[in-house]
């Protein structure tokens, strides 16, 4: 009776051992006679006559079974290189599986028609992307895309790399590619709106962020539109003022030309006086825009005098004209000036927007370009926040 037992158990066994692994290691498998040996004692393979990729491949399983992964995929790549793809990608793969590296064993899985590979694949695939995503190569990022084209996020990990690495036209193409695949996505515009920025492309950016807006209408991204306009009024204001930034002193001229540059957009169109000496073109249109809203006067011989070097008291009382023509709010303190009763230079001084030393004004001073642009930036800023 345990002899009969006995006999009952091992049947059951041998599927679990030996031959009954020829069934089960893999199907359908190559068509060689070194298969059965790759089966049942994997080890004698290593001796064998190999005659076609067919027995390369085997001797290939033969090394997987053995734990010999690096050798093993050597013979796989010798099969595949002589002609047989089927059975030596499936084993590449599987050695990378087995090794830990799924992305790399996901491309050699798609790759062979062979109906394990191909379950393989679907099943690390989740795994492998999410290797691809925290990869810090980009050709193993880009992996990503066999994997799930529609996948949003390896767009993104692609533009950030190459955004970090100083690359925005790189970062650019793929943030492109990504919103064409999954559509105008908001983390995506973002960051095509970042690419433009990091090339101090201000008015590409400043068009992105407009129609991120558009589309997902928030806080957030309305503010990025509110400072990409003011940043990139800024680097107008700056180019067009740029020959005057090192002057000691500014001109009628200059000083409309400032005028114009800070707040020109602000003054209601309105027909120009008679100018009789205006034969600067670059100073032209901002004096005719500034006499004609009253900012600066013309005299009566229909002069304007570009030339004329300005005063402060000038100054203050320019500076008082604009907060009356645009209608700027804002708290004029009493002071007391030694050297001048001017109401527009108490008003200069009393609102922060020119200086006094120990009381005295220095009416007749000359003006530099510094002193007249901080009080014109600081007037543009008040305009700005009382409009909000």
């Amino acid at each position: 009776m345990r002899k009969i037992l006995f006999l009952y158990l091992v049947i059951i066994a041998l599927p679990f051992c030996g031959g009954g692994q020829a069934r089960t290691f893999l199907t359908p498998h190559p068509e060689t006679p070194l298969w059965s040996m790759v089966e049942t004692s994997p080890q004698k393979v290593l001796a064998a006559e190999v005659k076609t990729p067919e027995d390369r491949v085997a001797l290939g399983f033969a090394l997987y079974r053995l734990g010999k992964l690096r050798e093993a995929f050597q013979q796989f790549q010798m099969a595949n290189q002589e002609g047989e793809s089927e059975f030596s990608l499936l084993g590449m793969g599987m050695v990378k599986e087995a090794e830990g590296n799924l992305l790399e064993a996901y491309t050699y899985y798609i790759k062979s028609q062979h109906p394990l590979a191909r379950a393989r694949a679907e099943r690390i695939k989740k795994r492998a992307l999410n290797q691809a995503l925290s990869s810090d190569q980009p050709s193993e990022i880009a992996r990503g895309l066999l994997i799930d084209p529609q996948d949003k996020r390896v767009y993104l990990a692609l533009g950030n790399y190459y955004l970090r690495h100083g690359k925005p036209f790189l970062a650019r193409a793929y943030i492109k590619k990504g919103i064409e695949t999954v559509g105008e996505d908001e983390a995506l515009l973002r960051l095509l709106e970042l690419s433009y920025e990091q090339e101090d492309n201000l008015e590409g950016a400043l068009e992105v962020a407009r129609r991120l807006y558009q589309l997902y209408p928030n806080p957030g991204n309305l503010r990025a539109v509110q400072q990409l306009e003011e940043r990139l009024e800024e680097e107008r204001i700056r180019k067009r003022l740029k020959d005057l930034q090192a002057k000691p002193v500014i001109t009628r001229g200059d000083l409309a030309l400032m005028i114009d540059a800070y707040l020109g957009k602000y003054f209601p169109p309105r027909k120009p006086p008679i100018i009789v000496d205006l034969y600067r073109s670059q100073q032209m249109e901002a004096i005719l825009r500034v006499t004609s809203a009253g900012i600066m006067k013309v005299y009566p011989n229909h002069t304007f005098q570009p030339d004329a070097e300005v005063r402060r008291i000038s100054l203050a009382k320019i500076l008082y004209r604009l907060v009356k023509k645009l209608g700027i709010s804002l708290e004029v303190n009493p002071v007391v000036l030694r050297d001048t009763s001017s109401r527009y230079a108490v008003f200069a001084v009393g609102a922060g927007l020119m200086d006094e030393k120990d009381g005295n004004f220095k009416p007749y001073d000359t003006v530099s370009f510094t002193e007249a642009e901080e009080a014109l930036r600081k007037l543009r800023n008040w305009l700005k926040e009382q409009q909000k």
